[in-house]
């Protein structure tokens, strides 16, 4: 027997809108922020301590 598939209907799709591309650039921007406050801090604790070792 062969499976019947639904042709696909603009209902089933999910609507890509102006709102969730907002969220989600600012969440990208949320986490690139993170990260980089991450590398900063790591990158002054890492010159803080080889100064500090010589």
């Amino acid at each position: 027997m062969k499976m019947q598939t639904k042709p696909s209907t603009v209902e089933a799709k999910p609507v890509y809108t102006a709102e969730k591309a907002g969220a989600t650039r600012r969440q990208t921007r949320f986490k690139r922020d993170k990260s980089h406050q991450i590398n900063t801090s790591v990158k002054s604790k890492l010159i803080s301590f080889i100064l500090s070792e010589r």
